[in-house]
């Protein structure tokens, strides 16, 4: 089981984003609690909406019936909770509020961002043209929700890219980029917590290039 630790001391107008693979379990986590000053201490997601976990200032805690089985208490990390098999649905931010004889006031957040594995991609082959000293091969770098088409040229066996490296963001939000390293050209498909990718050498679409010397050859 993957745990993120997520660890934030002062509340910000802007919480930065931290990214959790779907599935997974993330910390949530506070330090420096002062008990004196306080009479409950609560993670509420999204500000005003339900509460996940309440505490007692005497450690006792009270788990919302919507959270059942998907909150754990670190028995080293008092106030901190563990939020487990994330969701897309679980992300927001995430706060930390003290109840005080002065009402309520936020002591510590967390931008929780819930994104699935990418769907994996596939290089394929378009057309190809060719003569004794040149090449031209356009490929199809392909994901589930996304394509991009690029054309690589060879000259006496030096390849280019047309227009260079290539990407685009999915429908997904994920980033789909083609790119030649070499005589290999590369597809791939990433997000904040995965990334795949397919790979296909130009020399096997181009005879002329296997004589390119082997230390050559990515």
């Amino acid at each position: 089981m993957l745990t993120i630790c997520i660890s934030c001391f002062t509340v910000q107008s802007s919480v930065p984003p931290v990214f959790v693979q779907k599935g997974k379990d993330v910390l949530l986590d506070v330090d420096n609690v002062t008990e004196d000053f306080f009479f409950l201490f609560t993670w509420k997601f999204d500000e005003e909406s339900l509460s996940l976990v309440t505490f007692g200032r005497d450690g006792t805690s009270e788990i919302s019936p919507a959270y059942t089985g998907r909150i754990d208490i670190p028995d080293n990390k008092k106030y901190s909770v563990i939020l487990k098999n994330l969701q897309e649905t679980d992300s927001g931010v995430y706060t930390g509020r003290v109840t005080t004889a002065k009402g309520d006031s936020t002591l510590v957040q967390h931008n929780i961002i819930v994104q699935d594995v990418v769907s994996p991609v596939q290089l394929e082959v378009n057309s190809v043209s060719s003569s004794s000293h040149s090449c031209n091969v356009t490929l199809t770098c392909s994901t589930a929700d996304s394509h991009i088409s690029s054309t690589f040229r060879c000259i006496d066996q030096k390849c280019d890219q047309d227009g260079g490296n290539q990407s685009k963001i999915t429908n997904s939000s994920s980033t789909l980029q083609v790119y030649l390293l070499d005589v290999t050209v590369i597809c791939k498909h990433r997000n904040q917590v995965s990334s795949t990718e397919d790979r296909m050498d130009i020399q096997h679409v181009c005879p002329q290039l296997i004589g390119r010397s082997e230390n050559d050859q990515f």
